[in-house]
């Protein structure tokens, strides 16, 4: 059926009597404390002329907004910090103004606090920062209830109430900057700008770890048929220990005793002045018919040798230190003589069978990871073989020294002649071997001499290297983290 309308008269003016729709609120956000956002679903109406424009309305107050038909999202302003608004929203076009909408939630005029503005930051102690700043100019509608300073790098935080706030647990050799934020009931603000940059210095060492072994004792003289005894291991000793930062100590490292025709002697103790550290040097391997009594003794014991036609007696080590030589049986056809204890063992008996003749093995060092790898010190040493013209010396064999640095013992290689014993390997308290004993009468061989002592420390490199160290070697272990100083002579260090 067609309408008709007389002159004049417009589709408008016939809906006219229609009131248009309104639109729907959906979301009111307070952006600012005088100003909320508010979210609508726009009016489509087929039956009325297009929409011009939006009225978004406050209560109370009467604030109005008016936006475009495009706009679904209306910012108004002017609102009171505080004040609890809720929003309606009117659809208007050439000819009216719609229906109102339903009412948005109520909104309360406050939101996140401005950021604060930075002031300064300042070390405090070595791993502590002292960070000032200045309230924001708004704190939102709410109270702010405190303030977070966090680090860059490492996110370390610390909060409080007011400014200054200190930031602890920082490391050590490290440039930090600082920002803060404010927080309130509603949230939290954005963060401040960047404070001035501070940087750490590296931490104090407190504990070291260290090695103190102290020289060998020289192996015994093969006198005649008779083998030597092996020396003595220098005393070891292995662990952790608390220093005082600055301070000088001095390193003593004692040399090797010698195993020469002269006399063999025990060797040189090792220390650490301060720290109460103190390594006796090895004892010396028994020679035949030599004084022993007063050397044979030491961090490691000497092996025992034969003395005329009867068995000599071995040295003793020290609790914690090192342990007894080994001894020697006399048999007429066989005289050899004991290994050196070590720090990680006795030493070796001499053995005397029909087809098996010769000196007692060195007694086995023992191991320390000071420098972030594990290696034996404080060997002892192998005893002199030996026999008589009569010996069978296809049936003797050379003593092993112990690992850990000691020296082999020597060996009869015929019925008049022997070979000398081996020095222990030096920095590393390894005992001399014995000498080998042959049946010429006067024929003798010496022993070797005992390796000098080795004083090492290591701690980590998180901390810095040592302010000084005379006469000390540098290494630094990356893969394990160290800073390693090894003395082979005796100096000093402070870190």
């Amino acid at each position: 059926m067609a309408i008709t309308f007389g002159a004049g008269i417009s589709i408008g003016k016939v809906l006219a009597g229609v009131q248009l729709p309104s639109p729907l609120v959906t979301t009111a956000t307070a952006l600012s404390t005088s100003s909320s956002a508010v979210t609508f679903v726009p009016v489509v109406s087929p039956c009325h002329p297009p929409v011009k424009s939006y009225i978004v309305t406050a209560s109370p107050g009467c604030i109005t907004t008016v936006v475009s038909a495009n706009t679904t999202t209306a910012v108004v302003t002017g609102l009171t910090q505080g004040q609890t608004y809720t929003f309606t929203v009117r659809a208007n076009n050439a000819f009216e103004t719609g229906k109102v909408s339903n009412a948005s939630v109520p909104v309360t005029q406050t939101t996140v606090p401005g950021a604060p503005t930075i002031g300064t930051a300042t070390l405090s102690g070595s791993t502590g920062a002292i960070v000032t700043f200045t309230p924001p100019a708004s704190n939102g509608g709410s109270a702010i209830t405190s303030y977070t300073v966090t680090s860059s790098p490492g996110g370390i935080t610390a909060s409080g109430s007011s400014s200054p706030i200190t930031v602890n647990g920082l490391n050590g050799s490290t440039t930090y900057t600082f920002r803060v934020t404010a927080t309130s009931s509603i949230g939290t603000s954005s963060a401040s700008t960047a404070s001035n940059s501070i940087s750490t210095p590296a931490p104090t060492v407190s504990s070291i770890k260290y090695l103190v072994v102290a020289g060998g004792g020289g192996g015994g003289y093969g006198n005649c048929c008779p083998g030597g005894g092996g020396g003595g291991a220098g005393g070891m000793l292995n662990g952790c220990i608390t220093i005082t930062p600055g301070t000088l100590y001095t390193v003593t490292v004692g040399a090797g005793g010698n195993g020469n025709y002269n006399g063999t002697t025990h060797g040189c103790g090792s220390s650490i002045s301060g720290l109460g550290l103190s390594a006796t040097g090895g004892g010396a391997g028994q020679t035949y018919g030599g004084s022993f009594s007063s050397i044979k003794n030491g961090g490691s014991g000497g092996g025992a040798a034969v003395t005329l036609y009867s068995s000599g007696s071995s040295g003793c080590g020290i609790a914690g230190q090192g342990y007894a030589g080994g001894s020697s049986t006399c048999m007429f056809a066989q005289r050899s003589g004991g290994g050196g204890g070590g720090a990680g063992g006795v030493g070796g008996n001499s053995t005397h069978t029909s087809n098996c003749k010769g000196g007692g093995t060195g007694g086995i060092g023992r191991q320390s990871n000071v420098t972030g790898s594990c290696v034996y010190y404080a060997g002892g040493g192998g005893g002199g073989s030996g026999g008589n013209n009569c010996g069978h010396a296809q049936y003797c064999y050379q003593a092993q020294g112990g690992n850990g640095g000691g020296g082999a013992g020597g060996k009869m290689t015929s019925s008049v002649t022997a070979t000398a014993g081996a020095c222990g390997t030096a920095n590393t308290g390894g005992g001399g071997g014995g000498g080998g004993g042959a049946g010429a009468v006067g024929q003798g061989y010496r022993g070797g001499n005992g390796g000098k002592g080795v004083v090492i420390l290591s701690y980590s490199d998180s901390y810095a290297t040592a302010t000084s160290y005379a006469c000390g070697c540098y290494n630094h272990n990356t893969s394990a983290h160290l800073h390693v100083y090894t003395f082979n002579k005796s100096g000093s260090f402070k870190i």
